[in-house]
């Protein structure tokens, strides 16, 4: 395993410039003992070696410029190359019996981001603003044997992936008085991705096509009543999802959610140092856009694994009690 790292940081004025272009190299080998039952019972007992050559070129750029003592602005710059030749074979003391799988993979990783921040007062009031992007070309070509007895198989596999997705969010969080504070935030979110997967001499031609895009809203109130400490908030949430198959089947779908949580602590004892505390918190996760996709994916010599593009946003509450005496003994 070898790893180069040049590293370049200046600062002129205002502007700070750190840059890192890294390469890595790594010739991996694993030997494994393998034992297999099949469905008709018969027995199979064998040696596995895999080995992967790997191939990662980095280069990233920060910069961070102060408009003023209460501005900054930030960037960020990185793309990752990667390429991979994978290995694997499978040798059986049965004649004829084994697996043999030789892979090739590149993959291209591209991503910016741009930051303002806004201190706004003293009191540590601020407004905070985050866009992100991220593009990645996946490509896998993958060609597999199987023999058993005196039954082979031979195919090729070939994976194609294109994934462009996009964040932001922006926060505002103000300090009313010593006891009161308040945060408000919007979070947005937008994906496109194209999938496609080629099984030569199984005839299977598969494509995915996805388009997402979540956005939200949150409100958070905090306070403090001396002995009483109070935090509540709400966030509203708004998920769309739309993607078609190469069979020309089409699912579109929109969710709403509310999502409140409130919390409260009581502390007391000698100098606050005990407490109780109660929460409750309605959650909606994000739909699992990564798991849509109902396309195969070889794991391993003897498993794939596949994606459900029905899944929905999850739904949970939590609801949590707990008891702190002097930081000694804590009961949830």
């Amino acid at each position: 395993h070898t790893k180069v790292n040049l590293p370049i940081q200046a600062r002129m004025g205002n502007l700070s410039i750190y840059n890192s272009l890294k390469y890595s190299y790594m010739d991996e080998q694993h030997d494994y003992i393998k034992e297999e039952t099949y469905n008709d019972n018969s027995y199979f007992y064998g040696t596995e070696m895999s080995r992967e050559h790997h191939h990662t070129i980095s280069e990233a750029i920060n910069l961070s410029y102060k408009i003023s003592p209460q501005q900054t602005l930030g960037t960020i710059f990185s793309i990752d190359y990667i390429d991979s030749s994978p290995m694997s074979n499978i040798y059986s003391n049965r004649p004829y019996s084994g697996y043999s799988s030789i892979g090739h993979i590149k993959n291209t990783h591209l991503q910016g981001a741009i930051s303002y921040k806004y201190d706004i007062s003293p009191e540590e009031s601020y407004l905070n603003t985050t866009i992100d992007y991220l593009y990645s070309d996946i490509n896998k070509i993958y060609t597999h044997q199987y023999s058993l007895n005196d039954n082979t198989l031979d195919y090729s596999e070939s994976n194609f992936a294109k994934n462009i997705s996009i964040k932001g969010e922006t926060e505002y969080d103000k300090i009313i008085s010593r006891t009161h504070e308040i945060n408000i935030g919007m979070q947005g979110y937008y994906i496109n991705a194209y999938k496609k997967s080629v099984y030569i001499d199984q005839n299977y031609v598969a494509d995915f096509y996805l388009k997402g895009c979540q956005g939200s809203a949150y409100m958070v109130y905090n306070a403090d009543f001396y002995s009483f400490l109070l935090s509540a908030g709400l966030r509203i949430q708004y998920d769309r999802v739309f993607h078609s198959s190469g069979d020309k089947s089409y699912y579109r779908n929109n969710f709403l959610r509310f999502c409140p949580n409130v919390t409260l602590k009581y502390l007391f004892g000698k100098n606050n140092a005990s407490s109780i505390e109660a929460s409750i918190t309605k959650d909606g996760g994000e739909i699992p856009f990564t798991m849509l996709s109902p396309l195969p994916k070889q794991v391993d010599a003897y498993s794939y694994s596949v994606g459900n593009k029905y899944l929905k946003p999850w739904k949970g509450y939590d609801a949590n009690l707990s008891l702190s005496l002097r930081d000694e003994l804590f009961i949830t």
